[in-house]
């Protein structure tokens, strides 16, 4: 098929032809891939022994040690574009033995229905065109069952203790680096790279530095999360999904259910609830001096800038989405919206704390100095912090934004 402007001209398969399907072409996989395969042998659709899906065969090709394929990109795509087409037609087979011929609302499936546009927009709106797509990852019908097993989760263990994100900092780990340039037969300085030399290092095998965030993910629940040590405490259950950020890093946002006891909002006494947050969550800086490892990590990774970034900022004249700068607070509190008071007053008179900590001289002033600039006592800004929601929320303990006396 030629397109030229807006003309499209047909010239397969020929005139008195039928169409050959895309997976039926012999040896395909080698013609597109000459590089990959030389031989044009081992393919695919090669005649084996023992049946391979594949899945099986495209994860034996991505993780063999000959990383030909692993840094090919297009190679990547094709065998995701491969395997769930595959997918989606066991998933097709599947629904057409076991599926129903029956809408929700009880009426038979037949062709005149299909042939109608406005009718299979109703079977899509109503997800009786779509079950079978629940294998496949990232459809609709995928992330909806998803969501149906955590709101099961939520039925059975309660709300979740903790939320939590983690983001992965390929760049600040030497050992993906080194394993990445390792496969290539090379040895590199992890200290002598520059950013854009890591990124056209990591770039060159996603395979690999994605399966070491993976890995990276099962130790930080095998061997931390659930270690007799317990950081969190006691888990009862968690869940996570991955993400991949604009810059193609992966993260993953999860849900933690803790066992036991868990205090909760409204239900006990604040300073029990407070005592509970300041037990596991900090908003600090660690000491620089007991703790200049950990201090420097936190400072580098942890802290929102003062001149923000692009993604801060949803327009040009609204503020950051992220809520930063946070006001600073002596002590952990919790935050309700007042009966009888104005929300956006009272964010007003702490409007001229909040413009004067993006200011770089907020960061050797200590808390009373700041007030006292911005004419406010102690007791008139804690007030404030108490109402200053239109919702219940958490203030967090904050000293270290500023210099402590």
């Amino acid at each position: 098929m030629l397109a030229f402007n807006d003309n499209v001209y047909c010239v397969a398969p020929a005139e008195g032809n039928n169409p050959v399907s895309f997976f039926r072409t012999p040896k395909l996989e080698a013609m597109a891939f000459p590089v990959q395969f030389p031989t044009g042998q081992n393919t695919l659709d090669e005649q084996r022994c023992i049946k391979v899906t594949p899945s099986t065969y495209f994860k034996s090709r991505l993780f063999n040690v000959d990383d030909r394929f692993a840094r090919d990109t297009n190679y990547l795509f094709f065998a995701q574009f491969v395997t769930e087409i595959h997918l989606a037609k066991s998933s097709m087979t599947v629904q057409l033995r076991k599926g129903k011929t029956q809408t929700k609302d009880g009426r038979q499936i037949t062709s005149g229905m299909l042939q109608n546009k406005q009718e299979v927009e109703r079977l899509v709106r109503n997800k009786d065109a779509t079950r079978f797509m629940q294998p496949l990852r990232g459809t609709p019908a995928y992330w909806e069952k998803t969501t149906k097993d955590l709101f099961a989760m939520v039925r059975q263990l309660g709300t979740p203790t903790f939320f939590c994100t983690f983001s992965a900092a390929e760049m600040r780990w030497p050992e993906v680096i080194t394993a990445i340039k390792r496969q290539q037969g090379e040895e590199v300085d992890f200290e002598g790279l520059n950013w854009s030399e890591k990124c056209d290092i990591l770039r060159s095998n996603p395979v690999t530095a994605m399966r070491m965030f993976d890995k990276r993910v099962e130790a930080l629940f095998r061997d931390l999360l659930f270690s007799p040590a317990q950081p969190l405490g006691e888990i009862a259950d968690y869940f996570y999904r991955v993400e991949f950020q604009h810059r193609g890093s992966p993260h993953i946002h999860g849900l933690i259910w803790l066992k036991g006891k868990v205090p909760v909002v409204d239900e006990d006494d604040d300073q029990t609830v407070c005592d509970f947050v300041d037990r596991y969550i900090s908003a600090q800086l660690p000491d620089p001096d007991r703790e200049p490892e950990l201090h420097k990590k936190v400072s580098e990774v942890q802290k929102h800038s003062r001149n923000h970034t692009r993604t801060c900022f949803k327009s040009v004249n609204s503020g950051c989405r992220f809520g930063f700068p946070k006001p600073p607070c002596r002590r952990t509190m919790i935050s309700r919206p007042a009966e009888n008071q104005d929300t956006e007053a009272i964010k007003e008179k702490l409007r001229p704390v909040m413009e004067l900590l993006n200011e770089p001289e907020a960061a050797s002033m200590t808390l009373q100095q700041i007030l006292s600039r911005c004419n406010l006592t102690m007791e008139e800004y804690e007030q404030c912090l108490q109402c200053m929601n239109k919702k219940t929320a958490i203030i967090m303990k904050r000293t270290e934004a500023i210099k402590e006396k």
